[in-house]
């Protein structure tokens, strides 16, 4: 099961800059067969996070990317935002 990225935005901080990208992983079949969506940030110093099979959508996952973009979040906090997401649907 191969992870594909997908590069949608990037935020330039105070000496630093953070690339948001989109995750997408298609389940065997024995699994539905189905694309999930997730997320992954990472630094330009390297340091990065990333959340898979977070959504059944790719438009609600390409919202939340665009919102985690505006709200230039980073790597280190972004565990909390998905846990977040994740217990208000």
């Amino acid at each position: 099961m191969n992870i594909i990225r997908e590069k949608i935005c990037e935020a330039d901080f105070s000496g630093f800059s953070v690339s948001y990208s989109l995750t997408m992983r298609r389940l065997p079949q024995e699994l539905g067969g189905v694309t999930r969506y997730g997320v992954r940030l990472e630094k330009s110093d390297g340091d990065y996070s990333e959340f898979t099979d977070v959504f059944g959508k790719r438009g609600e996952a390409l919202d939340f990317i665009e919102q985690l973009c505006r709200c230039e979040v980073t790597p280190t906090t972004l565990e909390d935002i998905v846990y977040d997401r994740l217990c208000s649907t």
